[in-house]
């Protein structure tokens, strides 16, 4: 047994080594084994033995030479762009994005396939990301064996180890094995996280929240949710279902929400609430508005009143302007509890609205927040845009390539 215990670790030992070297290979490259052995802390045999390796999985490549400094010319390595391949993938409310990119993050492909709001069965919608994931490998002629993972995020609340959508409030869903039937109709690993966690990691790696270690992404669309990163690491909570804030109460006699409860901050300010409460506003007031141009109120959505807005429509405007008073509301009390660096406004409600509910929303921060943790707080519109979840998604997988493994879990 301790023989077993001991080849275990030392192969798990061989493992970590060699991701190590793959990190600073993909950190710094091209660059020189020397290189990699200085900036790792390994020894140059070893380095030199990893490389040996990852150049036979063609996972690296050799690409010229170092400028000569006296002596022999050093061989650079550094990732091969063409060897390994990612797929991150968005599950929306309202449709699926899906992005191959190959292993430095360099986009291929980026397919959206439209959902029916009215069609949101499991194997339905399991089925339309097992035919989008297809779609976007065959353009770009990438062979499933080249696919390190799929990373998918999803709305609600996920069991992350085992990819189960545990509650999607807006379709009823309760313990979806998303990740089990991905794998069995695609035959690659996959990993599926909440959609605003992963938005969040896709800020930090190469987004707005670059260099910070105190972050909360907020996603506005059908639903709100937040991911927050505190001290650089994210915030998962007891049970994974951290970050829960579109379902944060302000006000205990307010609108029902989906969720069960009345008054939460996505019962004002979700894509719905946007289009009832403009609805509710065109009924009780005479003011003359585009929206009504629409005919059947019934057919207004929170689409018709951000592009009314757009157009300098007074009612639309002032919409807007009550969603941002809400979600400033809801802002402030995050600042309170998490003293972040940023707050990074996503979603499609808040990338197709943003320049106009920004503005509300940071006088309203600046309202109902205490002074002293809101001095060390931005708060700006997604850099990656509509992007951004799929990005996170990638780098979920990548995240998880370059992962050394844990000798912990060999040993026991």
């Amino acid at each position: 047994m301790a023989d077993h215990l001991a080849s275990a670790s030392t192969q798990t030992l061989k493992e970590i080594n060699k991701s190590i070297v793959l990190s600073t290979i993909h950190s710094h490259g091209p660059i020189s084994r020397s290189e990699i052995a200085e900036i790792s802390h390994l020894s140059l045999a070893t380095v030199t033995n990893m490389v040996t390796e990852l150049l036979k999985e063609e996972i690296v490549i050799e690409t010229g030479y170092q400028e000569s400094r006296g002596g022999r010319r050093s061989v650079l390595v550094e990732i091969n762009p063409e060897g390994s391949f990612l797929v991150g993938v968005e599950l929306g409310e309202t449709g699926i994005t899906s992005l191959v990119t190959n292993i430095k993050l360099e986009t291929k492909v980026l397919k959206k396939t439209v959902l029916d709001e009215t069609e949101n069965r499991p194997d339905t919608i399991i089925s339309a990301i097992v035919t989008s994931v297809q779609s976007a490998l065959s353009e770009v002629d990438v062979p499933m064996e080249k696919v390190l993972g799929i990373g998918i995020g999803v709305p609600g609340l996920v069991e992350r180890d085992k990819g189960i959508s545990i509650f999607a409030p807006n379709w009823g869903w309760h313990d979806v094995p998303i990740k089990e039937k991905i794998e069995e109709a695609l035959g690659i690993v996959t990993y599926v996280d909440n959609g605003a966690k992963v938005m969040a990691l896709g800020e930090k790696w190469f987004g707005a929240a670059q260099g910070a270690n105190n972050v909360i992404v907020l996603i506005l669309g059908t639903g709100l949710g937040a991911g927050v990163i505190v001290n650089g690491k994210m915030c998962r909570g007891a049970t994974e279902s951290a970050g829960e804030w579109g379902h944060m109460v302000i006000n205990t006699d307010g609108p029902r929400c989906s969720c069960g409860n009345r008054g939460c901050v996505e019962a004002y300010a979700g894509a719905p609430a946007i289009a009832r409460r403009a609805r509710e506003a065109l009924a009780a007031s005479p003011e003359d508005s585009v929206l009504r141009q629409i005919g059947d109120m019934h057919q207004i959505t929170a689409q018709e009143v951000i592009k009314a807005a757009r157009a300098k429509d007074p009612l639309a405007l002032q919409i807007l302007k009550d969603t941002g008073q809400y979600l400033g509301a809801g802002i402030a009390n995050l600042v309170n509890l998490f003293n972040p660096e940023v707050v990074i406004i996503g979603g499609w409600v808040g990338i197709e609205a943003g320049e106009i509910l920004l503005p509300t929303i940071q006088s309203a921060v600046q309202e109902h927040a205490l002074e002293f943790p809101l001095r060390s707080t931005r708060i700006v519109i997604s850099q990656l845009a509509d992007r951004a979840i799929v990005i996170g998604a990638a780098t979920v997988v990548l995240r998880k390539f370059l992962q050394p493994p844990k000798i912990r879990n060999v040993v026991g």
